[in-house]
């Protein structure tokens, strides 16, 4: 899923040392131009910001899921606390239905 978004992705939990190994860890996969877009964090956000390729929430945060994958870029959420992952549509049909 992570690739299908073409390395955006949401990563939700509330202990800090795990989300923290998850961005890592999916870092890597990313060239150094995207990486610059990742936010490791040093605490659990609350906001979400879509320019980010990388980027860590809260469980507990106010913005739903349907939200996070309707938003402006394709994106995966990975959710520790529940061990779910969702996925928005593929990069390539995102884009085509945003260029319609």
């Amino acid at each position: 899923a992570f690739l299908q978004t073409h390395g955006y992705a949401i990563i939700k939990g509330d202990r800090l040392d795990v989300v923290q190994l998850w961005t890592k860890t999916l870092s890597l996969v990313l060239n150094e131009k995207e990486r610059v877009l990742t936010l490791i964090p040093t605490q659990i956000g609350t906001t979400y910001i879509p320019d980010l390729r990388l980027q860590a929430l809260s469980s507990s945060t106010a913005t739903s899921d349907h939200d996070l994958l309707y938003s402006q870029k394709p994106v995966s959420i990975i959710n520790l606390t529940t061990q779910t992952v969702k996925t928005s549509l593929p990069f390539n049909v995102f884009s085509v239905l945003r260029a319609d």
